[in-house]
């Protein structure tokens, strides 16, 4: 939660803003399959819904904000979230969200919803890959 925040936060260096997204992404991924399952898992099943609210919304306010270089981050770890969240069907409104920001956002916007779409994308491809193997 704390890690969200400081990552969507303008304020805040830009190295600090996204060292917290780089924590919390290697928070939910890890390149094991067995390592990765347990960060799964503690997501969906360990981490209050309300704290799950906190970090979606602020990596969605990160990834519209106006840092490049924190949208990159905010992309990144979305994808990482997404993947979970959309296997497990627990973020519905993600995709249509992003869609809106493509469809209707500035520039900048469209490009990081875009990134963001991308890296979810070859997540989900890498993830099929995994456990087609």
């Amino acid at each position: 939660r704390e890690l969200a925040i400081e990552l969507a936060t303008p304020s805040r260096p830009i190295t600090a803003r996204q060292l917290a997204g780089v924590v919390l992404k290697n928070a939910l991924y890890a390149k094991s399959r067995g390592e990765y399952n347990k960060r799964r898992q503690r997501w969906v099943n360990a981490i209050p819904p309300e704290t799950k609210s906190v970090v979606r919304q602020a990596v969605v306010q990160t990834l519209q904000g106006e840092d490049h270089d924190a949208r990159r981050t905010a992309a990144s770890l979305l994808s990482k979230i997404a993947v979970i969240d959309i296997l497990t069907e627990s973020w519905p409104e993600l995709l249509p969200s992003l869609m809106n920001i493509v469809q209707t956002g500035a520039k900048p916007l469209k490009l990081a919803a875009l990134l963001a779409l991308q890296y979810i994308c070859e997540d989900l491809q890498t993830l099929d890959e995994d456990v087609s193997e």
